[in-house]
């Protein structure tokens, strides 16, 4: 699990970028789809859902 959240991370800060540049808006931004993306793992879930143990409810734009 760790390699996997290792190169979740990575397409946010790749390993030739020098990481005294990144700003705290960009951690914050990345951090916030992470924590926010479905992985298998977790059944599905959030890490945010597993470990607030809520569920975040799925809202889905239909096209007329």
């Amino acid at each position: 699990m760790n390699e996997n959240t290792n190169r979740l991370i990575r397409q946010y800060f790749p390993k030739d970028r020098e990481l005294t540049g990144v700003t705290r808006e960009e951690v914050e931004q990345a951090t916030g789809r992470l924590n926010h993306c479905q992985r298998k793992t977790f059944g599905f879930r959030t890490p945010y859902e597993v470990f607030f143990s809520t569920h975040t409810p799925l809202t889905v734009a239909l096209g007329s």
